[in-house]
């Protein structure tokens, strides 16, 4: 691995981010009002919106993830 490749904040980061993304699909299930509160959204820019669409399957059913 190169010092281009990652670090100890990158590493930090990658792990503090997987958190927030079971977190939120964790309240997209079972909360309403924080599905309530994302679809009054404007949403989410395309960076994350691919980070969450690349990752519904590994943590929603294939109904919820399509949805």
């Amino acid at each position: 691995m190169s010092v281009t490749d990652s670090c100890v904040i990158c590493e930090k980061l990658a792990s503090t981010m997987e958190r927030y993304i079971r977190v939120l699909f964790y309240l997209w299930e079972k909360e309403s009002e924080f599905r309530q509160k994302v679809e009054d959204s404007k949403g989410f820019c395309l960076n994350h919106f691919k980070i969450l669409a690349e990752n519904s399957v590994k943590h929603l059913n294939k109904a919820k993830a399509t949805e």
